[in-house]
């Protein structure tokens, strides 16, 4: 007699089978089951219009670490040249160096693993605040003139003060 669950010869007179443990009912007709079941694929939580809002976040972060590191160099150097390329590289690493480890050390040991397009937003974000923070207080005040600044240009402007030196530069 053969398992119907495992399809392998039973013992004689042995009502259960040594290798799945199922019980066969004598005299019952054994059907051909196949040795390997095939799995069936399990469902994603997530799904394709999260995945890919993700995804389009991710690359409109990225942009901006791009851009707000672009303004950096031009601001710096004041063009942009094969010279200052390098420097742009470094700074875009740099945003994004920090956040790719603490990531990494985060999801390192959890279960079960979060998809890829998470970590790749989580990245992506925090880079994109680390480029922000050189910016912190010049979006607030477009000139970073003073209230006495203003006043020793005023009075140069009215011929009361000699033309002090260019601090722009």
């Amino acid at each position: 007699m053969k398992c119907p669950v495992c399809a392998r010869e039973l013992p004689p007179n042995d009502t259960s089978c040594p290798n799945c443990a199922s019980v066969a009912t004598p005299g019952a007709e054994v059907l051909a089951v196949p040795l390997t079941q095939a799995r069936a694929r399990t469902p994603s939580k997530y799904s394709w219009a999260f995945r890919l809002g993700a995804w389009t976040l991710s690359a409109a972060c990225w942009y901006f670490i791009v851009m707000m590191s672009l303004i950096i160099i031009v601001r710096t150097y004041g063009h942009f040249s094969a010279e200052t390329s390098v420097r742009f590289v470094v700074i875009i690493l740099a945003n994004s160096l920090l956040p790719l480890i603490g990531v990494f050390l985060y999801y390192r040991k959890r279960t079960p693993r979060p998809p890829i397009h998470r970590k790749v937003l989580l990245v992506s974000v925090f880079a994109m605040v680390f480029s922000s923070l050189p910016y912190r207080g010049s979006w607030l005040s477009p000139t970073s003139l003073t209230k006495e600044r203003i006043g020793i240009l005023a009075k140069e402007g009215a011929g009361l003060l000699p033309v002090s030196q260019d601090h722009s530069v």
